[in-house]
């Protein structure tokens, strides 16, 4: 979260880092243009302005889909997210357990890190 990058700003900009978000933003349900545009978006407002904001020169930048449990999320939350079940379904996302929709790409996620270390090493 953006506190460890405020508090550990000076630290980091001296080494190698490399930054990621799970967020439903980095899956979104859309289609076509509309979701290339919204994964840049996201792309753009957590990573790449937060890397700026704290003088961060990554050398890499994840941005993978998340995780829906509805289980844990309070009364309201769930009230308000409750729409989004059957977007998720339709979209193909299916539970993985009764309350919980996994969006992420683990595959991806795997190969991501494999890259970060490479050059981490580098």
């Amino acid at each position: 979260p953006e506190k460890f990058l405020k508090k550990f700003q000076k630290e980091l900009a001296k080494n190698k880092v490399a930054l990621f978000v799970c967020c439903g933003s980095a899956k979104p349900l859309t289609k076509g243009e509309e979701k290339t545009k919204e994964i840049e978006d996201a792309k753009r407002k957590y990573l790449e302005v937060k890397a700026a904001k704290y003088n961060l020169q990554p050398v890499a930048l994840g941005l993978f889909g998340g995780v829906y449990d509805f289980n844990n999320m309070p009364w309201w939350s769930k009230k308000f997210m409750g729409s989004l079940k059957p977007k998720l379904e339709e979209a193909g996302v299916k539970e993985t357990e009764p309350g919980v929709y996994d969006t992420r790409d683990l595959n991806a996620i795997r190969s991501w890190a494999k890259e970060v270390a490479q050059k981490a090493n580098s």
